[in-house]
């Protein structure tokens, strides 16, 4: 989102995007709270169930709280925002590219167990990056094979769990 210059002078924290900001934080602090019924470390050290779930939702807290303070600090007025009216063009071509978004992240996690977790990623990434964003070809698969070694890194690397297979289980892993 870029600021609309004509409105610069007019910045004033909003309502409406502090309440948006303080419902991403209450969500995040019970997404905190419930990560507490899983461990966070298993025996030697390994990461435990607990662990993704608690750091997400403590930075999701972080994060909502950060922009919160930017808000109530310098306020905002976006152009694309609530702020700003939407021409309807722009208005229907948000509401097109949302219910895309939101299809392809449903279709992609009903495919992990089937197919396991790299494919639909790969997907997903270039399907968001090509299709929805329009970004141009080379950097949009530079993106999707960068996702696809990240995830395959963070899963085998950092957490030490097996990345799931789906159909693939015994083959790659």
């Amino acid at each position: 989102m870029t600021i609309n210059e004509s409105d610069s002078d007019v910045r004033q924290a909003r309502r409406s995007v502090l309440v948006s900001y303080g419902v991403i934080s209450v969500f995040g602090a019970v997404g905190f709270a419930l990560s507490f019924q899983y461990e966070f470390f298993r025996y030697g050290n390994q990461v435990g169930p607990g662990f993704l779930p608690r750091a997400v939702a403590a930075i999701i807290v972080v994060l909502g709280l950060a922009l919160m303070l930017q808000e109530i600090r310098v306020g905002s007025v976006l152009r694309g925002d609530s702020g700003v009216d939407d021409e309807a063009g722009e208005q229907s071509t948000s509401t097109r590219k949302l219910v895309v978004v939101f299809g392809l992240i449903i279709l992609a996690v009903l495919l992990v167990p089937v197919v396991g977790l790299i494919p639909p990623l790969v997907a997903l990434v270039a399907a968001l990056t090509i299709g929805v964003e329009r970004k141009p070809l080379v950097p949009s698969l530079i993106l999707t094979v960068g996702a696809a070694l990240v995830a395959w890194g963070l899963f085998v690397a950092v957490l030490r769990v097996p990345v799931p297979m789906g159909v693939f289980e015994g083959g790659l892993s």
